[in-house]
Order: C-alpha cells, then structure tokens, then sequence
C-alpha cells in the first residue's frame, strides 16, 4: 500500500513537474519572440526618424530613402525598401561573414511580423510602411531566437528529470 501510495504521488509529482515546465517553456519562448519582434519594429522607428532629418538633403523621396536604407547598417538583419508597387528601391548593405536577405518580395501583410524561409535562412520580417508609397521590409536572422530556444529546451529537458531524481 506504501508502495502505490509513493508511486502514485511520485506520478502526480512528475506530472506537476512536466506541466510547470512545458507552461514555463511557451511563455519564455513568447516573450522571446516578443522582444525579437519589438527589436524589428525598433528597427522601422530608426528608419523613420533617420528618413525626417534626412528628406530635405534629398531633390527626390526615393533618393532620401536609399540613402537611408544605405546608412542602416546591421550585421544581423537586412533593410529592404519597395515602392508600394512591388518595386524595389534599396537594399542595405551587407556585413562581412552575416546573411543578406535581398530575396524576399512584397508580398507580406502590412505590420504583422512572420517568420520565412530564405536563400540564406531562416528570418522574421516585417513589413511597415516608410513614407508615402514606400514600404519598408526589415529581416532579422532567426538564428539568435532558434538558438535561444534550443538552450531553453535543452535547460528544461536536463533540469526537470535532474529534479525528478533528486
């Protein structure tokens, strides 16, 4: 009876333990992609603010935004400017030994950050709108959240059995 007893508590207790984990594990991971969405979003501010003090520089808006495209220089993410027709008006420019994402087309909703496949590899991109009739597509490498992701896993996966055991 002490026996089943035990086994029956040592189950509710494992089951308690696999539970927490997996409900710690979904919420870490959205704030994880919450924060490399909001760092998406902090990237179109940037573009926006830069494009204000720049435009009278400019004889035309498509002149001022490639030079804005052009000084947004990041090693992890590719900035991206089309007109809203699809056309593609600029590309920042690459950093040594970091993915460019330059292949991807307008044809993402407006505002709603997703994850895509590339030539390069995996990256969440969001589409904002720049100015009048210009668009703007930031791509941030995917690699730093699957990395992040994978060490929680892995955290979890060794923790809870350790505590299981102990």
């Amino acid at each position: 009876l002490r026996a089943r007893l035990a086994l029956v508590f040592a189950g509710i207790f494992a089951l308690l333990l696999v539970t927490g984990g997996a409900l710690l594990y979904y919420l870490l991971i959205g704030g994880y992609q919450e924060d490399f969405d909001d760092n998406l979003g902090d990237g179109i501010m940037a573009a926006r603010s830069l494009l204000a003090v720049d435009r009278p520089e400019f004889p035309t808006k498509e002149e001022a935004v490639a030079h804005i495209v052009g000084e947004l220089i990041y090693g992890d993410r590719t900035i991206l400017a089309f007109r809203t027709d699809g056309t593609l008006l600029a590309v920042s420019r690459r950093v040594p030994h970091h993915p460019l994402f330059d292949d991807i087309t307008l044809t993402m909703p407006v505002k709603e950050p997703m994850t895509l496949e590339l030539r390069e590899g995996e990256a969440r991109v969001l589409r904002a709108p720049l100015t009048e009739g210009v668009d703007l597509v930031l791509a941030l490498d995917g690699s730093g959240l699957a990395h992040q992701k994978a060490n929680l896993r892995l955290a979890l996966f060794t923790g809870l059995p350790f505590i299981l055991v102990v």
